[in-house]
């Protein structure tokens, strides 16, 4: 056997493999064990005790994490869960998740999907779900969103309404519920739609010499009971159509005739699209001294197209008076809504 000579302290003498002679290693190793739990590990020269500790032993399926500085601990496991973090990066396992979490994407022609699946088909109580939870009657709303980066439609629990009746589902064109609800059901199972177009209208006060002599006069009225959504003008009495559907529009006529009786004569409902007559008056038999008539139609409206009341007579003079109205009832009315 050779002689091997010295090496510098912590080398160990390492085989050099059959015929050989054997030799001292490059890396030092410590000539002592250190602190209970510590590993050797490479600081890329020589083989060193780790400052951290870790378990002499682990349960099945738990996970090692730093409980604290320098010491790496077993995290207990959970079934069904995933990896959490508490307001102080403290991990564990649950079902909870708090904070806000982004799901993106840049992909091009991919759709990202979110799905909740239970795959049993032999329980009717086998079901999926998605909540959105909010604290309670003091809290915020319970609100789903979908976005494009223009437009933005929320729905879900309007926690802000108490009357008629309290947490209604709403559906709003917005990121917040309550600020421009187009729909919104209560409780109790009534719909209503605060942004679908209506409006009513009536004359309180008689209007003398408006037709009998061929004049076709636009019906004004005076009093507005409700316009929502804004579309009727009440200074021109004209609807305006914010968008294309089927209108219903429902009126009352009430007039006098001052003089001699007009020989013909005709109420229209004049639109964009068409003339509609809600009645046409011959001669005395329809025109009396005092006539009532009433009409209803359900009429196609293009967005921005009008409508209004036309009230004509002929063969006379301009003597035929609009009715006041009666103990405040109205006599002259006009009201109309998007039907779908």
């Amino acid at each position: 056997m050779s002689d091997i000579g010295t090496a510098a302290a912590g080398k160990v003498l390492q085989g050099g493999g059959t015929g050989v002679s054997p030799t001292f290693s490059t890396s030092t190793f410590p000539s002592t064990a250190t602190s209970t739990g510590t590993l050797l590990r490479a600081d890329g020269t020589n083989w060193v005790a780790t400052t951290s500790t870790y378990p002499d032993t682990n349960a099945v399926s738990t996970l090692l994490y730093a409980s604290s500085t320098n010491v790496m601990a077993a995290l207990p496991t959970a079934n069904n869960s995933v990896v959490l973090t508490n307001a102080s990066g403290v991990p564990s396992l649950g079902v909870s998740l708090i904070n806000d979490f982004t799901y993106t994407s840049s992909t091009a022609a991919t759709v990202r999907t979110l799905t909740v699946t239970n795959t049993d088909n032999t329980n009717a109580s086998s079901g999926a779900l998605i909540k959105a939870v909010s604290g309670g009657a003091s809290a915020g709303d319970g609100v789903f969103q979908a976005s494009t980066t223009t437009t933005t439609w929320s729905f879900g629990v309007d926690n802000s309404v108490t009357s008629p009746t309290a947490d209604p589902f709403v559906i709003s064109q917005g990121t917040a519920l309550g600020t421009n609800n187009i729909m919104s059901v209560a409780t109790s199972g009534e719909i209503n739609y605060p942004l679908q177009p209506a409006f009513f209208a009536w004359l309180s006060s008689g209007v003398a010499d408006v037709t009998g002599d061929t004049t076709a006069y636009t019906i004004i009225y005076d009093t507005e009971v409700f316009d929502q959504n804004s579309d009727f003008d009440l200074s021109t009495s004209i609807f305006t159509a914010p968008v294309t559907g089927k209108y219903q529009f429902d009126g009352q006529l009430s007039y006098t005739v001052d003089t001699s009786v007009p020989t013909s004569g005709s109420w229209t409902i004049l639109t964009s699209n068409l003339t509609i007559r809600f009645c046409r008056l011959l001669g005395a038999t329809d025109i009396s001294q005092t006539t009532s008539r009433s009409g209803s139609v359900i009429c196609d409206l293009d967005a921005a197209d009008t409508a209004k009341l036309v009230f004509q007579l002929n063969g006379s003079t301009k003597a035929v008076d609009m009715v006041a109205a009666s103990s405040g009832a109205p006599n002259n009315h006009f009201s109309g809504f998007l039907a779908c």
